[in-house]
């Protein structure tokens, strides 16, 4: 805490723990005079949220408790299982590495990663493994925990349980290694995916000797703990159980699945991009990553419009209900059906769902019940190819559960999962599934709709840094088929508490993204207290979908949440609250939007990219190329969705896509004509840097062949926005090139956009304004000589221990790169007691 008033404030906190304990306060000063007083110490039972707002309590957000599926502690059927209560079993460290999994119980060593208890026994007094990325390690180290070996041949079942939490989250492979050759990954997951643990099952298939080898990858800081518990190995391959399926397409032998022989053609099994540009996934589901399988339709030749794939499911028993669930993928201007079937018999007996044209760049949940009482029956999906090649469809994470499935489509309480609710691209920020209270005081609900209590869940939009007010987030449904009457209800419980509540609106959007229907509107504080919100559905003709936006209101005490959605007959629909119907809304007058000025070109620099490259044009010393586009790139929650020059998805701009077949580090270079020798000039341009996966942004002086060193940089995701950067060209003695060069990241959400270059004669004239890194001096700043001493530029820590940065700002690194800092020292006070 930083200097706050003179007056007594509540400092409150959660903690927990399963060992004998003492409280110890720390005073730290920042060498001046001060007080610090206490008074009214209390305890008591229970979870409570950090008292004041800005504390730093150094908990992670409070997991949800998973539940115990593994076997006791100590309970193991093979030489391979372990769930790490009594040590590493027979797991070993190698030192092929360059650090060691750790083994422990409760919270990590740093706040905001790893788990809180373990998965066995999910208290913080169970044991599991994780890999402790703090100092002494370093980005992209390793760390290997090894199996003993397997040797007889036949195919197994691997299943684990592993937690993945923290902003710096790198990697955790699994390989079959043989002998001394690792191989590629069996399977493979990247980044962070939320505060709990999750199972992962993948076939062993190798038919040599080979040890299981789990390996974390560190990140690129201290916040990126892994863990690893529950490990467990059976006989037989992974797949088709007695309760039904639940396939990831990740082994080999697809789950049993097989291909229909009353098709044109075959579904293909696949990872990475589909073969042709504008189509299909870039990743599977299951894992996100471009080492993730799926199965698609190729559209590509020989194929011909109306061509059909099938692929068919194991058999299943009868059943009066099962709950089918999948995950399919349709992108393509040129997109044809998706079609599953009911087969009975060997016969197909009914459509079970349906769907057609292009549903963008992104998978989409799909759940229905299936009921055979007298006979067994399988699934059947059928693929059909479009009107050309832009038509590969994809399907993954196919699973059937007994029991039906509770509830009409798109219905959801949010208690287990998100139901066909998702969240997608284009917004600022995603909603969060929580329960209990949101991580803000005063603002959010403190139980769910559902269940009234701390157990149930419900979705929520968290207002806190780095939100910025304005920004918007949106959950959007399945898509569903067209309708004439006028019956269709939707209903839904929504909560608006805290002092910086913003806007909850609700549309109705055609698939094809064509049509926006504002339908229902709400905005400022409602108290404390769900409440319903209900409207009719007006008919449509075409397929549509529901999404949800919430728009960040003034502060953090914004926190908005939904629960208990569904879609109802009724034809006395009314709109809930009465307020929210937007058709009888008063509107003000509105203002004054100015038209985009249309872009002109005053240099032969200068160019908007709206027809061609101008004179700009693609370095062929690179890797590959930068990508004049419109609209969204072909990746979600990266890249910008609309140019700057106009703002709108008809616009164009220059980006770099970083999906496959690009690799980490790979380089795009788009070059300027020359410029001549003597002649300065300051060029401006507008760049997007938004992505998970953003690397690094340059810009060089060339003279000849060599590009030197950056006058200009940017490192890492910069948000969802376009933003202004410029440099000054100074007069040189020989022609030079100005250079724009992207550096692709990790992985494929890193693309970077590029628009409205200018360039006006002489140097930039307005350096005080204009962002200075320190990278290359002091941009014009200079040392004010009226003062005691001067600012001292610098790298890596200061030379007093326990103040000042240990890194700068612009690259985040210790090494070779500089800024400047103010260093003082004072001799030490102690407070007055």
């Amino acid at each position: 805490m930083n200097d706050a008033s003179p007056t007594f404030g509540e400092g409150q906190i959660s903690y927990y723990t399963s060992s004998t304990y003492q409280i110890t306060l720390d005073l730290l000063t920042n060498g001046g005079r001060g007080y610090v007083a206490l008074d009214d110490f209390t305890f008591k039972p229970g979870m409570c949220r950090g008292k004041p707002d800005v504390a730093d309590t150094g908990l992670a957000p409070t997991p949800s408790t998973a539940p115990v599926t593994n076997p006791p502690a100590g309970n193991s059927s093979s030489v391979w299982d372990c769930n790490f209560e009594q040590g590493l079993c027979s797991y070993t460290q190698p030192k092929d590495d360059q650090f060691d999994w750790t083994r422990a119980h409760g919270k990590t060593a740093t706040a905001n990663t790893g788990p809180a208890f373990d998965h066995t026994k999910g208290t913080d007094g169970g044991y599991y493994m994780y890999i402790e990325t703090s100092n002494p390690q370093h980005a992209n180290d390793t760390a290997h925990l090894a199996s003993q070996p397997v040797n007889d041949g036949q195919p197994k079942c691997l299943t684990f349980w592993y937690h993945m939490f923290g902003p710096h989250v790198n990697t955790l492979n699994v390989y079959t290694k043989v002998g001394a050759n690792y191989g590629r990954p069996i399977w493979t997951h990247q980044r962070s995916i939320d505060a709990n643990w999750h199972q992962a099952t993948v076939s062993l298939t190798n038919t040599h000797t080979y040890t299981i080898v789990f390996e974390g990858v560190r990140g690129t800081s201290w916040d990126g703990d892994i863990a690893l518990d529950d490990i467990r190995v059976t006989d037989g391959a992974c797949g088709a159980s007695s309760l039904g399926l639940k396939c990831t397409f990740e082994d080999g032998n697809i789950c049993g699945f097989t291909q229909s022989h009353n098709d044109k053609f075959d579904w293909t099994r696949y990872r990475r991009s589909t073969g042709s540009f504008g189509t299909g996934p870039n990743s599977d589901h299951t894992l996100g990553t471009a080492s993730g399988y799926y199965m698609y339709t190729e559209a590509s030749a020989p194929r011909h419009h109306g061509d059909k794939a099938q692929i068919i499911s194991p058999s299943q028993p009868s059943t009066a209900g099962a709950c089918l669930q999948f995950w399919y993928h349709m992108y393509g201007r040129q997109m044809g059906n998706l079609n599953v079937y009911l087969q009975q018999g060997g016969q197909i007996t009914g459509t079970i769902f349906n769907i057609s044209g292009n549903q963008g760049n992104r998978w989409i949940k799909a759940e229905m019940t299936v009921t055979s009482p007298s006979s067994s029956w399988e699934v059947v999906f059928e693929g059909i190819v479009g009107s050309g090649i832009l038509s590969d469809i994809a399907i993954d994470d196919v699973s059937i559960t007994s029991g039906a499935c509770g509830a009409s489509q798109g219905d959801c309480n949010f208690d287990k999962d998100t139901c066909t609710w998702s969240n997608v691209g284009g917004d600022d920020f995603d909603w969060l599934r929580g329960s209990g209270s949101t991580p803000s005081r005063y603002t959010g609900p403190s139980v769910d709709h559902t269940q009234g209590d701390t157990s149930g869940g419900y979705m929520f939009m968290e207002s806190s840094a780095p939100r910025h007010t304005g920004d918007k987030i949106w959950l959007v449904s399945q898509p569903f088929p067209a309708f004439t009457s006028k019956t269709k209800c939707f209903n839904f419980w929504f909560h608006m508490y805290g002092a910086g509540i913003g806007t909850l609106n609700v549309y109705m959007d055609s698939t094809d993204n064509t049509t926006h229907m504002l339908l229902w509107s709400q905005h400022d504080s409602k108290g404390d207290n769900w409440l319903q919100g209900q409207m009719p559905l007006p008919p449509q003709s075409k397929e549509y979908q529901i999404r949800f936006e919430g728009v960040k209101g003034s502060s953090a005490y914004g926190d908005m949440a939904l629960d208990d959605i569904s879609f109802t007959s009724s034809s006395s629909c009314i709109y809930k609250p009465t307020t929210a119907n937007v058709t009888q809304m008063v509107t003000p007058s509105p203002v004054p939007t100015p038209t985009p000025t249309a872009f002109v070109s005053n240099s032969p620099f200068d160019c908007a990219f709206e027809k061609n490259l101008c004179t700009w044009a693609q370095d062929r010393s690179d890797v590959f190329d930068w990508t004049r586009s419109q609209g969204p790139t072909g990746t979600t929650a990266t890249g910008p969705t609309t140019d700057h020059t106009y703002g709108t998805a008809n616009g164009w701009y220059m980006y770099m896509e970083t999906s496959a077949p690009r690799k980490t580090n790979d380089t795009a270079r788009l070059v300027s004509q020359q410029i001549q020798a003597q002649q300065a000039y300051c060029f401006t341009f507008w760049y997007h840097m938004y992505g998970a996966h953003v690397n690094q942004f340059n810009v060089y002086i060339r003279t000849g062949n060599n590009l030197g060193n950056p006058v200009w940089e940017r490192q890492q995701s910069q948000g969802n926005t376009w933003i202004q950067g410029q440099v000054s060209v100074p007069a040189q003695p020989g022609a030079t090139n100005l250079v724009f060069e992207g550096i692709r990241g990790p992985s494929f959400r890193g693309d970077i956009g590029l628009d409205d270059i200018r360039a006006t004669p002489g140097i930039c004239n307005n350096q005080a304004t204009v962002a200075c890194t320190f990278e290359s001096g002091l941009c014009g700043w200079n040392q004010d000589k009226s003062d005691n001493f001067d600012w001292t530029s610098h790298t890596g820590t200061t030379s007093s221990a326990g103040t000042g940065p240990t890194s700068d700002h612009t690259l985040r690194t210790r090494a070779g790169q500089h800024d400047l800092r103010l260093q003082w020292n004072l001799p030490f006070m102690n407070p007055p007691i």
